[in-house]
């Protein structure tokens, strides 16, 4: 059919047919051909543009494409070709216009408006864009990429509970169209409905077997409606599909440190991170989990240097212009970002520096970048800031346009490497000042993040300071104030002879109980007789988790009768757990925070391990703000003699149990006020510098 007596239209159909096969170079060359005979053969022409485009070579395609449509002016698919080469080269306005066309050439094509939609939303032109989706999707309720870009488009104008509906839509009208059940999956799981989510994935998964995605969001279905175990199969089905496939190995390695195999979940991030560099959930989801290994401080340090260093030259330059007037002494505007300010451990520690502050001195506007539902805990805290951003949807860069348009003078970021934060907005430093704070126990690794706040005893003088990008601005004072939780059970005492007794108790995450804990806290337990270790958190709902649990103790000799596994539990039951347990152990390297400080709250001493970092110093600044240094070891042994003397004498721990609450109280611990000077202080000298700087460097007024 290819040879010297094959018509243009002869030679543009097999061209066709080598595209549709994926032989493009094979395709241009006949396209090519056909033209040499007749320039203007229309299918010819569309063909070279098309083959073009699948090519990259969006450039090289605009000629063939406008050559269409100026000999066609209504060729649909022409118009269609020529506004993607448009598209592709960010040419959105143009783009724009040529889709219009398109779309009045084509009425039924649902196409044709999805693309026009996407490239006014790359405009900014969201509403206009969320038109034309819905548009694609009364033309073709099974519309997959109309639903990809209208959840984009809702997410933006932070409209994401408008997508439930039109998806129900879709999938009512085209059940048998992975797409349509796929998104109604995803909008019934960002509703918190993952039960009802499920069936939904799991047709999506049956519908297109070959799917990654579907196998994927099967499995936060799963993990999310509690069926972790199953979810983790899922992952790893959809790694066997695509094993590059990064949002996989992302919660693949979120599960696996769920579950405490904080090494395994460490080398998924890392797959993660080498399959896409720019995925900065994955880094910083590695970065956190690297904080449970008892790895050197100065490696953890490094890889937080090299992430900060990547993100500083993706973002390129920070500005240094900024316009706040440059007086020291003035009220400083503080802005607090945060994805935590809900019912969060983050926020018990927020809230009695947000009560204490100053509002002579500090103007405070929270940034709220958490996608998901509000709750009382949101509530309280916006009654007790001057303004408060809904701002989960802006991107990197519209956020921290946002910020500066605020004229924030210091800005704080209150989550480090913890799921959710948005530091790469401090990468362009949109305020003059800019400090972490509270949420992560280590460096950012930004070079633009000047301040870090801590204390004396969490990170000590010259120990500490070379390990962080951020100066440390060391409060004379523990670094934080908790809000104890209200309503709270008074603590009950302790009967030894009650059979539901526990000797110890752990209730942190069990990426915290690291191997070299559980080989401590095995020994207290066959140095114990009749002595019992109560392990407490959701993962230990899960089979798989209570397995290893009891595999881990089992490898030093103690059996699994003598653990007491719990999963989630309300907050009021959480709080009354505590009356079982004689001593809490805090876990090492990296301690526990509000754990210990609820164990205390309900009459629980904590016994710390203290370590080369702030992660495993925590507990001790902590227990030293309390008056319980005694409770504060140096080494393994002493952990072990600070345990047993607490055991050796009954009564001295039952009484200490009863002063505990207290001793709380009357400690800085809940005192938000003094504090919130403490933290008002280092603000004003960091602002100080600031002002000192720029009169430098602009010379006097």
């Amino acid at each position: 059919m290819s040879g010297v007596a094959a018509s243009p239209a002869a030679l543009a159909e097999e061209a066709a047919g080598l595209r549709a096969a994926g032989r493009l170079e094979g395709a241009l060359g006949l396209a090519d051909r056909a033209l040499t005979l007749d320039p203007a053969c229309a299918a010819a022409l569309l063909e070279r543009g098309v083959c073009l485009l699948l090519l990259g070579r969006h450039d090289d395609a605009l000629a063939p494409l406008r050559a269409l449509v100026d000999l066609s002016p209504e060729h649909a698919l022409g118009l269609l070709n020529l506004g993607n080469a448009l598209h592709g080269l960010g040419r959105s306005a143009e783009a724009a216009d040529v889709y219009a066309r398109a779309a009045a050439a084509a009425p039924a094509s649902a196409v044709a408006r999805n693309n026009l939609g996407r490239a006014l939303q790359d405009l900014g032109r969201l509403d206009e864009a969320v038109a034309r989706y819905d548009e694609a999707l009364a033309l073709d309720p099974g519309c997959g990429l109309a639903l990809g870009n209208l959840r984009q488009a809702l997410e933006r104008l932070g409209r994401p509970g408008e997508m439930l509906a039109r998806c129900e839509v879709a999938c009512a009208a085209r059940p048998d169209v992975h797409e349509a059940r796929l998104h109604l999956a995803i909008a019934l799981r960002e509703a918190g409905r993952a039960h009802d989510a499920l069936p939904h994935a799991r047709a999506a998964a049956d519908l297109d077997p070959e799917s990654p995605a579907a196998r994927l969001h099967l499995g936060l279905a799963l993990q999310e409606a509690g069926r972790l175990d199953e979810a983790l199969a899922a992952y790893e089905a959809a790694l066997a599909l695509d094993p590059a496939f990064a949002p996989a190995l992302n919660c693949l390695a979120g599960a696996q440190s769920a579950l405490g195999k904080v090494r395994e979940a460490v080398a998924t991030w890392t797959r993660a991170v080498e399959a896409a560099p720019g995925y900065h959930a994955a880094h910083g989801n590695r970065l956190l989990c690297m904080n449970y290994l008892p790895a050197p401080a100065e490696d953890l340090s490094l890889a937080h240097r090299a992430w900060g260093a990547r993100v500083v030259a993706e973002v390129g330059p920070a500005p240094e212009d900024h316009d706040n007037d440059p007086d020291p002494d003035r009220r400083l505007r503080v802005g607090y970002l945060s994805p935590d300010l809900r019912a969060h451990p983050v926020a018990s520690v927020l809230e009695p520096l947000l009560a204490g502050h100053d509002r002579d001195a500090v103007e405070v506007i929270a940034y709220d970048v958490w996608p998901g539902a509000k709750d009382g805990v949101t509530a309280r805290l916006r009654g007790l800031v001057d303004g408060w951003r809904d701002v989960a949807w802006l991107d990197d860069a519209a956020l921290a346009a946002a910020v500066r348009a605020d004229r924030v003078d210091v800005l704080v970021d209150l989550a480090g490497h913890t799921g959710g934060n948005r530091l790469p907005v401090l990468a362009r430093r949109p305020a003059p000042v800019q400090v972490t704070y509270l949420g992560y126990p280590n460096t950012t690794g930004l070079p633009t993040v000047d301040l870090r706040l801590t204390d004396a005893t969490a990170d000590p003088p010259g120990l500490a300071d070379v390990l962080h990008t951020e100066g440390l601005a060391r409060l004379p004072r523990c670094f934080l104030a908790w809000a104890p939780p209200d309503p709270s059970p008074a603590p009950a005492p302790l009967d030894d002879d009650d059979p539901r007794a526990c000797t110890f108790g752990c209730f942190n995450n069990l990426s915290k109980v690291s191997p070299e804990a559980v080989a401590l806290w095995a020994r207290l337990l066959r140095d114990t007789p009749g002595a019992r270790l109560l392990l407490k958190n959701h993962s230990l709902a899960h089979a798989t988790a209570r397995a290893r649990a009891e595999g881990l103790f089992a490898a030093h000799g103690v059996t699994a009768d003598r653990l007491v596994l719990t999963g989630r539990l309300g907050q009021a039951e959480h709080l009354a757990l505590h009356d079982r347990v004689a001593v809490a152990l805090d876990p090492f390297p990296y301690a526990g925070t509000v754990t210990t400080l609820e164990a205390l709250w309900m009459g629980v001493p904590v016994v710390t391990l203290v370590g080369d970092r702030h992660a495993s110093r925590v507990g001790a600044s902590l227990l030293e703000a309390a008056g319980l240094r005694f409770l504060v070891a140096r080494t393994p042994d002493e952990y072990v003699e600070v345990v047993r003397a607490l055991l050796s004498d009954r009564a001295r721990l039952r009484e200490l149990k009863r002063g505990l609450r207290a001793r709380l109280l009357a400690s800085p611990l809940v005192d938000g006020d003094t504090l919130a000077r403490a933290v008002e202080d280092a603000y004003r000298a960091g602002w100080g510098a600031w002002c000192a700087s720029r009169r430098a460097r602009v010379g006097p007024s």
